[in-house]
C-alpha cells in the first residue's frame, strides 16, 4: 500500500473532521504521476465522505455541525483547487491528470448524493482549468473528448459553458454588473484578468475547446420536432455518474440544444482575428446542428466588416451558403442595418484579390454568386463593368481570362441592362474627358452612374497579348438577344487558380484538331505496284 492510500484510510477513519494538510502536500511535491493521482483521489474521498453530515456515523445532525461541515469542505476544497491548479504549471501529462481529476471530484461527490449532479463543484474546477495562468491544447483535447463521451457530463459542461462564455462577454465589453448579480464565473475570469490572462487569450481558449466539442449523436437532417423526439428515444449514450436521476440530461433534444446554445453565445464573443479565421472554416462541420442557422448570419457580417481580404472572402462564402441553403430569402434579412451581400462582394472583387494563395474557392463563389436568382438586374451592369476594369488594369495576367468570361456571361445574361454599353448608336455618342464611373463607387453609386458608361476596356482587352483573352473579347460584339444560339457557354471552371505557366502552356500546346480520314472509292493492297508504274513513267520521260 502506498503513502497516499495509508493516508486516505488513516484520515478515514476519523472519528472528527481530519486534516487535510499531508494528502495535499504529497500531491504537489511529488513528481510521480500516479502518486499525484492517489494522492489528490485519496483528498477527494475524505472530502466528500466527512463533508456530508447525512454519512457521518449515524450521529445526529444539528444546525452548528452541518455550519462547521459545510465551512470545513469548503476550506478544504478550496485547497483541492489549489493542487489542481498547480498540475497545470508542471508538463502536458499533469495536464491531463488534472482535466481527469475533475471527473473523479464529480464522482465522489455523487457517490454521497447520488441522485444530484455536482454542478457547482463542476463550474469551479471547469473555472479553474480555463482561467489558469497556463494553458496547453491536451487540456480541451481532454476536456472535448470526456464531454463527448458521457451524456450527463456533456449536458451539464455544455450549460456551464454557455453561462461562462455570457460572462465573458460582458467582461470583455466592460459592462457594469450590479454587485448582486456577479456569478462565480464572472469572478474567475477577473481573477484570470488579474493574474495576467487578457480576455484575447480567454476567448482563444475557448475557441479552441468549443471547437473540439463533438457534435450530438442526431443526425445532421432537418427534421420536425415530432421527428427529433422520436430519435432521440432511440440515442442514448453513457452515463458517468449512473445513479444520477433522470433528467433532461438523456433527452438527446436537450442536449442538442445546449450544443446549440452553447454555439451561439460563443458566436457572439468579439474574437480575436486569428480564432476568426479558424472559427470560418469550422462551422460549416455544425451548421447541420443548428436549427436557426440565420443566426449566423450577424457574425458571418461581423467578420467581413473587421478581418483582411482572407478572412473577408471566408466570411462571404458562409454567407452566401447561409442565402441558398438557409431558406433566408433576400440578403437584407441578413442582418438589420448591415450591407447588403452584394454590396460586400463587389467591394472584394480588386485586382488584391488575385493574388491570395487560396482564391480559388472565392472566385467559384463570386461566380456562383451572380449566376443566382438573387442578383437584382439593376446591380449587373454595374458588376461586368467592374470585372471588365479589373481585367484592364490587374498585373496578374493569369486572371484576365477568367475576368473577361464572367463579363461576357453577364453581359449576355443580362443583355437588356448591359446592351447599352457594348452597342451605342452613332446618334448617342457622347465625347467624355473622363470615365464616370470609378473602381472606388459602391454598388449603389455605381448601379446609377453605370448608364452613363459604356465598356470602353473591352475594346483594350481586344488588343490584348494573351490570345485567349483577345478571342473572347471579340466575343462582346454579338448580340444574343437577336439570336440566343449565338450565346456562348463557357466553363469559369477552367481559369479558376490558373497562373502565367499553365495560360502559357495551355496555348502553346493546344491540342491539334483532329482531321478524319477521307473515304476512298478504292484500296491499296500494296504500294509496290505504284512505286513500278511510278519508275517506268519517270524513265519513260
Amino acid at each position: 500500500m502506498g503513502k497516499a492510500a495509508q493516508l486516505e484510510k488513516t484520515l478515514l477513519a476519523e472519528q472528527e473532521l481530519p486534516a487535510l494538510g499531508k494528502l495535499a502536500e504529497l500531491g504537489r511535491k511529488s513528481s510521480e504521476a500516479a502518486e499525484v493521482a492517489a494522492a489528490a483521489t485519496g483528498f477527494l474521498r475524505v472530502l466528500t465522505f466527512h463533508g456530508r453530515p447525512h454519512e457521518w456515523r449515524g450521529k445526529e445532525v444539528v444546525v452548528k455541525d452541518l455550519q462547521k461541515r459545510r465551512k470545513w469542505w469548503q476550506s478544504n476544497f478550496t485547497v483541492f483547487r489549489e493542487m489542481l491548479r498547480s498540475l497545470l504549471e508542471r508538463t502536458e501529462d499533469f495536464h491531463v491528470l488534472a482535466v481527469r481529476l475533475v471527473l473523479e471530484g464529480l464522482r465522489c461527490e455523487n457517490k454521497e448524493t447520488p441522485k444530484v449532479f455536482p454542478v457547482e463543484m463542476l463550474q469551479a474546477l471547469l473555472g479553474d482549468l480555463l482561467c489558469s495562468p497556463t494553458w496547453s491544447p491536451m487540456i480541451s483535447a481532454t476536456l472535448a473528448e470526456l464531454i463527448g463521451h458521457y451524456d450527463d457530463v456533456a449536458f451539464f459542461s455544455l450549460e456551464i459553458l454557455a453561462k461562462f462564455l455570457v460572462d465573458l462577454n460582458v467582461a470583455a465589453q466592460e459592462i457594469m454588473v450590479d454587485e448582486s448579480q456577479i456569478t462565480g464565473g464572472l469572478q474567475q475570469i477577473r481573477a484570470a484578468v488579474t493574474n495576467g490572462v487578457s480576455e484575447a487569450d480567454l476567448m482563444e481558449r475557448f475557441a479552441d475547446l468549443v471547437m473540439k466539442l463533438p457534435a450530438p449523436a442526431l443526425r445532421a437532417e432537418r427534421k420536425s420536432n415530432k421527428q427529433l423526439a422520436e430519435e432521440a428515444k432511440m440515442v442514448r449514450g453513457k452515463a458517468y455518474l449512473p445513479k444520477l436521476e433522470v433528467g433532461p440530461w438523456k433527452d438527446a433534444v436537450q442536449r442538442l440544444r445546449r450544443f446549440q446554445d452553447c454555439w451561439l453565445k460563443f458566436l457572439q464573443l468579439s474574437l480575436p482575428l486569428q480564432s476568426v479565421r479558424s472559427l470560418l472554416q469550422h462551422i460549416p462541420a455544425i451548421f447541420p446542428y443548428l436549427s436557426q442557422p440565420g443566426v449566423l448570419a450577424s457574425f458571418y457580417i461581423r467578420s467581413f466588416d473587421r478581418g483582411d481580404l482572407a478572412t473577408s472572402c471566408m466570411a462571404l462564402s458562409g454567407l452566401f451558403y447561409l442565402l441558398t441553403k438557409g431558406n433566408l430569402g433576400d440578403p437584407e434579412v441578413v442582418s438589420d442595418g448591415a450591407s447588403e451581400y452584394y454590396r460586400k462582394l463587389y467591394t472584394l472583387l480588386s485586382p488584391e484579390v488575385f493574388l491570395l494563395r487560396r482564391r480559388a474557392r472565392f472566385l467559384r463563389l463570386f461566380f456562383l454568386s451572380l449566376k443566382s436568382d438573387m442578383l437584382p438586374a439593376a446591380y449587373a451592369a454595374a458588376f461586368a463593368k467592374r470585372c471588365a476594369r479589373v481585367a484592364a488594369t490587374t498585373l496578374n495576367t493569369a486572371s484576365v481570362p477568367w475576368l473577361t468570361a464572367v463579363a461576357l456571361t453577364l453581359t449576355q445574361r443580362y443583355s437588356s441592362v448591359c446592351k447599352h454599353m457594348l452597342h451605342v448608336s452613332i446618334a448617342d455618342v457622347k465625347t467624355v474627358t473622363e470615365d464616370p464611373w470609378t473602381i472606388d463607387m459602391q454598388l449603389d453609386e455605381a448601379s446609377k452612374v453605370v448608364g452613363q458608361t459604356s465598356l470602353w476596356e473591352v475594346t483594350l482587352l481586344q488588343s490584348h497579348f494573351c490570345p485567349v483573352v483577345s478571342r473572347m473579347s471579340a466575343l462582346f460584339e454579338q448580340r444574343p438577344e437577336t439570336d440566343k444560339r449565338k450565346r456562348l457557354q463557357l466553363n469559369h471552371d477552367d481559369w479558376l487558380d490558373m497562373d502565367f505557366g499553365k495560360l502559357f502552356d495551355r496555348e502553346v500546346q493546344a491540342k491539334r484538331r483532329r482531321v478524319a480520314t477521307p473515304a476512298l472509292a478504292f484500296s491499296v493492297d500494296s504500294f509496290d505496284a505504284a512505286e513500278e508504274l511510278g519508275d517506268s513513267i519517270w524513265r519513260a520521260s
